[in-house]
């Protein structure tokens, strides 16, 4: 697939992904529900992934189908810094049945550890 004969209008959505075996995964995109190897523009997605200009590499490059077959694995191999917000706050609230305060929360954890 040739992703620069697409027009932006045209991608309905693009998630990240990685795929293959444990330990050997290489990065790919869904868009439009199929599954695309990047691996041939991008080395994996990591903090140098993102702040550079690899999303207009993805746009340009020409593409390989992934088969639907394929494992998927995590969509970042080594996050350093998560982040998550509790939009589902509510919910858990009730479910632990414990009181709900009508606030969204976003908790960071940054990584401790060896790299």
């Amino acid at each position: 697939m040739n992703i620069g004969e697409i027009s932006v209008k045209k991608i309905l959505s693009m998630k990240l992904i990685r795929f293959g075996q444990p330990d050997s995964e290489k990065p790919g995109v869904i868009i439009n529900y199929k599954r695309y190897d990047v691996s041939h523009l991008v080395a994996d997605y990591n903090e140098d992934f993102f702040s550079g200009d690899a999303l207009k590499n993805i746009e340009a490059g020409n593409l390989p189908e992934v088969s639907g077959e394929e494992r998927l694995g995590t969509p970042l191999a080594r996050p350093s810094k998560l982040i998550c917000v509790g939009l589902n706050y509510k919910d858990h609230a009730a479910e632990t049945n414990t009181p709900y305060s009508g606030r969204t929360y976003i908790v960071s954890q940054g990584y401790v550890g060896n790299r």
